[in-house]
Parts: C-alpha cells; sequence; structure tokens
C-alpha cells in the first residue's frame, strides 16, 4: 500500500497541496499568474505560501500575531551575532 507523502506548503489561493515548496511556487506562477520576481514565504504555522510583502497582514489577520522586526548591525558580525543569539536563547528557553 503506498501512501502519498504529506503536504508541507498550501497554495494561499487554491489550497492546493505541495510536498516541496519549489513545486508550489512554479504552479504558484504558472496557474495563478505570479511574476518570477516575487518573493513568496511559507507561513510556518499553517503552510501556506504567501507574498512576501503580505507576510506581516497575514500573520497578524490569520493567526493574531504581530511580527516585530529589527535592523541590527554587527563590527563583528560572527562574535556579535553569536553573543545575540546565545542571550535571545537563554531569554526564550531558560
Amino acid at each position: 500500500m503506498s501512501s502519498s507523502p504529506p503536504a508541507l506548503a498550501v497554495c494561499e489561493q487554491c489550497q492546493k497541496t505541495f510536498s516541496k515548496k519549489a513545486n508550489l511556487v512554479r504552479h504558484f506562477q504558472n496557474i495563478h499568474g505570479a511574476k518570477k520576481s516575487e518573493q513568496l514565504v511559507l507561513c510556518p504555522l499553517c503552510h501556506v505560501a504567501i507574498n512576501k510583502k503580505l507576510f506581516d497582514s497575514h500573520c497578524e489577520e490569520d493567526h493574531d500575531l504581530i511580527i516585530n522586526h529589527q535592523h541590527l548591525s554587527f563590527t563583528n558580525s560572527k562574535g556579535e551575532f553569536y553573543i545575540l543569539r546565545v542571550s535571545q536563547f537563554e531569554e526564550n528557553f531558560t
């Protein structure tokens, strides 16, 4: 008995499911007329592919989440970034 692979991505317009994001992107371009330059992101909560520009509003409207963005710059990219990530991990998981 063969079973189909689990769906990892869902088309936001027609709810068709795909096992690979690349297949979803190709479907979105061919069927729904998305431009190749459009960047699609996969929502980690509902696995819907959404235009990157609309992702924040998707999270707010569909998941009641507000995305806060931070723009950081590091003089010592590896060392300072590592210290930041360790402190974030400790805040969230300890």
